[in-house]
């Protein structure tokens, strides 16, 4: 399983599975094309978020590592520590 992990300036957001990637990367160059907009989309742990993206606001989106734990579930894992468990944060 894949994971994304969206940063906007200082902000950390890790989008749900059912987030389609292409749609919010295609909203995010649209919004700086026409000099500022919100972009929408769905945080793991946050529910629907809604940022002002435009010219000059640092927008990374990073495919990250995930591994599968004994229990079945799925884990985020950033430089080697477990972040969280995907299937906890996407239930809430």
């Amino acid at each position: 399983m894949t994971a994304y992990r969206l940063l906007v300036q200082t902000r950390e957001y890790y989008l749900m599975k059912e987030q389609d990637v292409a749609e919010l990367k295609s909203a995010v160059a649209a919004a700086v094309r026409q000099g500022g907009d919100f972009v929408e989309f769905s945080a793991a742990g946050r529910g629907r978020v809604s940022t002002l993206v435009s010219p000059g606001i640092a927008v990374t989106l990073e495919e990250i590592e995930t591994v599968e734990l004994d229990t079945g579930s799925v884990a985020v894992v950033d430089n080697n520590r477990m972040l969280y468990d995907v299937n906890d944060i996407n239930n809430h």
